[in-house]
């Protein structure tokens, strides 16, 4: 009898051992991805969130008038120099269409559409919500890395890019048409 409860009382420890140590364990890993190479916690440094924006502007964005655009919706508050733009556009169209105004357009069915921003607190990760505009299946890459493909042109969806260095200049380069809602810039 003795016996018996000495392999019950052994054999509940260990499960309890087991089981412990895989949770810890479980939990550490997480821990190490998302610390990522010793460099701390990723926080997030800009956010541009768009989905206050009203209005359309069938003009390209000027240098000038991108800053503004930008500066106007940014968190915390920023400066920024815009090195080049082409072909990107506050909101969807003439306002009356079945887009989405509140926006910052990529458009274009034959040229790249792209923009340079430096001035942002150094970054390694961007989050990007974006939409198709029309139907043709539109890319999008940042800094020159890989492009993912903007498939969905009902609603805004998420979009992660790795950007593998700390840098404090976005670079965004779109081929066909999209609408972006909101970027974050995310750091160590």
């Amino acid at each position: 009898m003795q016996k018996n409860i000495y392999r019950i009382f052994g054999t509940i420890i260990f499960i309890l051992t087991i089981f412990g140590n895989f949770t810890f364990h479980k939990g550490h890993d997480h821990l190490i991805q998302v610390v990522g190479e010793g460099n701390g916690l990723p926080s997030l440094k800009v956010t541009w969130d768009f989905s206050t924006s009203t209005g359309t502007n069938s003009t390209a964005f000027s240098t000038a008038t991108l800053k503004t655009f930008l500066e106007g919706f940014d968190s915390p508050s920023s400066s920024y120099t815009i090195l080049s733009t082409n072909n990107n556009y506050k909101g969807s169209g003439d306002g009356t269409d079945q887009w989405p105004d509140n926006n910052w357009k990529f458009s274009s069915k034959d040229i790249n559409v792209s923009a340079s921003i430096t001035g942002l607190p150094s970054f390694a990760y961007v989050k990007i919500w974006a939409q198709l505009w029309a139907t043709d299946i539109a890319t999008l890459t940042i800094k020159g890395g890989t492009s993912q493909n903007i498939t969905d042109n009902t609603q805004y969806k998420l979009y992660e890019f790795d950007v593998s260095e700390n840098s404090t200049t976005f670079k965004i380069n779109a081929v066909k048409r999209l609408m972006i809602v909101k970027v974050e810039f995310w750091g160590c």
